[in-house]
């Protein structure tokens, strides 16, 4: 028996050394092809009631495979040339500077790759997995409430200060306990955590009051960047200001930049992944739409769009061959949010009637620049890599979802009559800039005809618009729903639904409900989790905390001599992780 076994570890633990020693590279190797190793051997097992052993001949099929060391998609090209600038047309005009105060990609486009995670979505699995990044190793207790962190040893930040566990406890602190006059968008994902401690320099414990499904990836989402203790202390804990100059530990640091117009990067020769990055810098230019930016790279102004037209992506491929494009899950979604501080949406029936009236369907596929055109429900769609809404078929068969019928909108005006809400009366929303006006006069018009209402709608700046908004300065918002780390009802759920927590600016508090995001938060069994998950979808028709409509995915688009980047990826961990946000780590120039 015990030679059975032995051959049996042999053979295991060779693969598990080939598999380590690959993805534990400093430097991305060619892909190979895997290699088909057919073996005929030996076995002695033990056979348990008869104390007599047998031989039997075991056809063992073993699998060679050469495994990326790093990929924004699998396979990758090694790095034949070292060097050179990276130009990027995308996102870049954020209102301040504090990553872990902001919601959008405004923020994480120009800032994200100049910080480190404790733990990352690795770009190897396009996302659908975590691994390490400062943290070098973690420990789960047996009870699921305590998580143990190693950190990596040797690491600095771009200031030449050392990185230690002080750094993690300062930057955790700040998002779960935010002091005066910050504002912490994550707050609402430890919400199950009683304290983060140093156990020294290199370790750092994190306690829950229960076990939480979701605990690993919220670690890992690419807002929850490592900042420095001692930089953070110097700024009063607030970066909305300073923040752009804020050392991080990642693999490009801040140069030379003109705020509003482009940041540039530059690399950081003491990056500790050795041998990265392989790009001397990386330059994010604020560009106009998505339009706009195409035009940009066709014309080879820059090297990457992010992101661009997604009805272009059909005519690129063939009249541009040497631009590749990807689908990238962006988990966003369009929030028409009531202020239930004020009335008349304080009242349910009166949101419930603009729901029965609201047109998911036209509404959603007369907006052709949205990737996802199909209804949309409580969660993401299928079309964007999204695994827990209701079927397409069900939610055409929903109320509220589905093409108003004459017994939804004849529902809807009696609601709103019993609720005092008489008709003519007016609903004003808020938009923010011209764009959302535009985009929501559709439903703005369909709203004011079949509930014979009137439906305003105004656009301020974005600056002025989440100043009211914070204050709860408005009676209906309509916001860009932002800032969703990745697929699961915990993470898109809690950051609107629970008190207090930072995008929950309608103030929406349902006691029933906020028991249901704990209860989904702690279940472990994957068929309760869903169910628990597929009953709170009816719950919220029933109390209607807020409209989601037109569910947004992402196509970017980059010259074929920006290597690193797999040509036709669909990156599944979302915009604001790792393998789309540290992108620049893994790509170089052949050129």
């Amino acid at each position: 028996m015990a030679k059975g076994i032995y051959t049996k570890l042999v053979v295991l633990t060779v693969g598990l050394a080939l598999l380590v020693s690959l993805a534990c590279s400093s430097a991305p190797a060619a892909p190979a092809a895997p290699v088909e190793v057919i073996k005929e051997v030996e076995v002695i097992k033990e056979v348990e009631v008869v104390k007599e052993v047998e031989v039997i001949k075991e056809v063992i099929k073993e699998v060679e495979v050469a495994v990326p060391a790093v990929a924004t998609a699998g396979a990758v090209e090694k790095p034949g040339k070292l060097g050179g600038m990276l130009k990027v047309g995308g996102y870049a005009k954020p209102k301040h500077f504090d990553i872990q105060q902001s919601t959008t990609v405004n923020n994480l486009m120009p800032q994200g790759y100049i910080y480190n995670t404790l733990l990352k979505f690795t770009a190897e699995s396009d996302g659908a997995e975590i691994g390490p990044d400062l943290a070098s190793g973690w420990e789960v207790s047996d009870d699921g409430k305590d998580y143990t962190f190693d950190l990596r040893e040797g690491v600095t930040f771009h200031d030449g200060s050392a990185f230690t566990a002080a750094d993690v406890v300062a930057t955790y602190d700040r998002i779960i306990n935010p002091p005066e006059g910050v504002l912490s968008m994550r707050q609402y994902m430890f919400g199950d955590v009683t304290g983060v401690s140093a156990i020294d320099d290199t370790t750092v414990k994190f306690s829950l009051t229960k076990p939480q499904v979701t605990f690993a990836k919220n670690v890992a989402s690419g807002w929850n960047v490592i900042y420095s203790k001692e930089n953070l202390e110097a700024n009063d804990f607030n970066l909305r200001e300073t923040g752009l100059e804020a050392p991080g530990t990642g693999p490009f640091k801040i140069g030379d930049y003109e705020i509003g117009e482009y940041y540039g990067t530059v690399k950081f020769v003491d990056y500790w992944d050795e041998g990265k990055p392989y790009l001397d810098g990386v330059t994010h230019y604020k560009m106009g739409n998505e339009a706009t930016k195409l035009a940009a790279l066709m014309a080879g102004e820059i090297d990457v769009a992010i992101p661009i037209p997604p009805a272009d992506e059909a005519m690129i491929k063939k009249s541009h061959p040497e631009i590749l494009t990807s689908h990238v899950a962006y988990f966003n979604f369009t929030l028409f949010q009531f202020n239930q501080n004020r009335p008349p949406f304080d009242d349910v029936r009166v949101r419930r009637a603009i729901l029965l009236g609201y047109d998911q369907v036209t509404g959603n596929y007369s907006d052709t620049s949205w990737m996802c055109g199909t209804t949309g429900g409580w969660m993401p769609q299928a079309c964007q890599m999204g695994q827990w809404d209701r079927s397409e078929a069900v939610l055409r068969g929903t109320p509220g979802f589905r093409l108003p019928t004459d017994a939804d909108i004849a529902e809807a005006k009696q609601l709103l009559k019993d609720a005092g809400f008489a008709e003519g009366s007016t609903i004003k929303i808020l938009g923010r800039g011209t764009k959302s006006g535009d985009s929501f006069a559709f439903q703005a018009d369909h709203l004011s005809r079949v509930l014979d209402i009137n439906v305003e709608v105004e656009g301020v700046d974005s600056s002025t618009f989440y100043d009211l908004a914070t204050a709860g300065d408005f009676d209906v918002a309509l916001f860009g729903g932002g800032g969703t780390a990745f697929d699961d009802p915990s993470e898109i759920w809690d950051k609107y639904l629970l008190p207090g927590a930072g995008q929950n600016y309608g103030n929406f508090d349902n006691a029933a409900i906020t028991q249901r995001l704990s209860d989904i938060r702690g279940e472990f069994d994957e068929a309760k989790r869903r169910q628990l998950v597929m009953d709170t979808h009816e719950l919220l028709d029933e109390h209607v905390p807020y409209i989601p409509s037109r569910w947004q995915g992402r196509v970017f688009a980059w010259s074929s001599d920006v290597k690193g980047l797999a040509p036709d990826p669909r990156i599944i961990a979302g915009l604001y992780n790792a393998p789309v946000m540290r992108a620049w780590e893994w790509a170089w120039l052949d050129r």
